[in-house]
């Protein structure tokens, strides 16, 4: 676990001195680290929450540079993991949001559509602005 948090951190540090693309190199290290470290059913609890936080960098990354499919794939890894350990109280809302998100930027409204009602079933309150 600590060689994969030291490649998350490094993956910060590039991203801060916008060094995108050794930021995604150093996020991934960290994914390929845990998954092949663990087994599926031992990811749970805080190493679950870790998946779904990085996984959920590297959507953002990917979004910020107009990569819509890499950013799908990532946001519904992040979804994975976030259903085993919640990230917060909107985490799983926020997820599928930033996906129907990159399927109108491909403009596939139908799948757009599809995430952002599976969104608003997820929210944990009703007087939410999303």
């Amino acid at each position: 676990m600590l060689s994969a948090r030291s490649h998350y951190m490094n993956g910060v540090g590039f991203y801060e001195n916008d060094s995108i693309v050794e930021a995604c190199g150093e996020y991934l290290k960290t994914l390929e680290i845990m998954e092949e470290h663990f087994e599926e059913k031992e990811i749970i609890g805080y190493k679950a929450r870790f998946m779904a936080l990085t996984y959920n960098r590297l959507a953002d990354l990917f979004s910020d540079q107009f990569m819509m499919e890499p950013a799908i794939y990532c946001g519904k890894k992040a979804l994975h993991f976030c259903k085993i350990e919640p990230t917060s109280k909107y985490g799983i809302t926020k997820i599928l949001h930033r996906i129907g998100i990159q399927y109108d930027k491909m403009n596939n409204s139908d799948s757009a559509a599809y995430y952002y009602k599976q969104a608003l079933a997820f929210l944990p309150d009703t007087n939410n602005l999303l």
